[in-house]
């Protein structure tokens, strides 16, 4: 949950913004906002860690956590928290969770991979088809009702019918108790469909290293936790024309005019920690220097047509007139802005005194 104080001039620039929850999505909130430069928020967690349902706990000899909470990462294109992994090679793998899956019978006997293949297919097939069904009843009502006219019919005939009633039971233990965090199938309408879409790529990715998934929440926070903060106001880097030993970064917001605070080697330090986190698979050689400039103005509640308004004495003639990119309404941060500012200006004179 999200709260903003909107109150008063200044709270306007700079809300007070209240996030309750330290679970991902809060951390997600809060580190958007801050990189937005809103930067006066306070984070509430009831508990004594951060994560909320990522909770990885160191368990066993190895080093590596097992996961109390979150497990895996499902899906791979459209998916923020692989987005996120895929600047770490190696930090997601393949779990073990989809190697050699097969039923076993309460006798120990091992059900045929390609007869369990078929009941499950059948099973997900009536899932999907109840979304869409009508049906009034219940979601546990349908499914039961069409498997058991399906699993009769001639082309299920070789399925031993003991085991068909068993893998009933065990589908609705795995895919919809497990899955769909209901007491029971019968208790949910048939067509409630939850709506959920899978992301493409693959949906069991294990998060490897000694902190498991809670690797989700130290990229999310990692700059805010080192003295390169400032650093999450680079939008982006690009190459510069004629100059292909050049690396130019663009700056904004609140930690961009607190870049300019910093020293050469400051800035070099925290570009380069930057680069190391998203450029892994680049070698940027040994920086011989750095230049940058100050751009920063005092915040002033004021606007490009505020800052176009001239200095005027008697008889409300203009003796102090003001021109530059950041005096134009509709091209400002240009240099044609820049430009037609000054013939703006100019003109204004030659109203004046022609």
């Amino acid at each position: 949950m999200v709260a903003a104080n909107l109150s008063g001039t200044s709270a306007a620039a700079n809300p007070r913004i209240i996030i309750v929850g330290a679970g991902a999505s809060g951390l997600a909130a809060a580190t958007t906002l801050y990189r937005a430069g809103l930067t006066n928020i306070t984070l509430l967690e009831a508990s004594q860690r951060i994560g909320g349902r990522i909770n990885s706990v160191p368990f066993g000899g190895n080093g590596s956590p097992v996961e109390l909470g979150a497990q895996w990462c499902h899906g791979e294109e459209g998916n923020i928290a692989y987005q996120m992994a895929s600047a770490f090679p190696g930090l997601l793998k393949t779990s073990m969770v989809d190697e050699n899956e097969y039923l076993v019978q309460s006798d120990g006997k091992q059900v045929p991979e390609t007869i369990s293949d078929r009941l499950w297919a059948l099973g997900e097939s009536i899932l999907q088809a109840s979304y869409t069904s009508g049906y009034a009843g219940s979601l546990g009502d349908y499914i039961t009702t069409q498997y058991r006219t399906k699993i009769n019919s001639s082309k299920y005939s070789d399925i031993n019918r003991e085991l068909a009633e068993q893998f009933l039971v065990s589908f609705d233990n795995s895919e919809l108790l497990g899955h769909s965090a209901i007491d029971s199938w019968f208790d949910v309408a048939a067509t409630s469909d939850d709506g959920y879409v899978e992301t493409e790529g693959e949906q069991s990715l294990a998060w490897t290293g000694q902190r498991g998934f809670s690797s989700i929440l130290d990229i999310m926070t990692t700059l805010r936790q080192s003295k390169h903060a400032w650093a999450e106001a680079v939008g982006f880097f690009y190459r510069v024309d004629s100059k292909p030993h050049v690396l130019c970064a663009w700056l904004n917001g609140a930690q961009g005019r607190q870049s300019e605070l910093l020293s050469d080697d400051t800035i070099k330090e925290g570009l380069l920690y930057l680069l190391s986190i998203f450029g892994k698979n680049y070698n940027f050689g040994n920086v011989q220097a750095v230049l940058s400039r100050s751009i920063a103005t005092e915040r002033l509640q004021t606007g490009a047509g505020d800052l176009s308004e001239s200095l005027t004495a008697a008889a409300n003639h203009p003796v102090v007139l003001f021109a530059g990119e950041a005096t134009s309404v509709e091209h400002y941060s240009t240099v044609h802005g820049a430009i037609e500012s000054g013939q703006r200006e100019a003109n204004r004179l030659i109203d004046l005194y022609q």
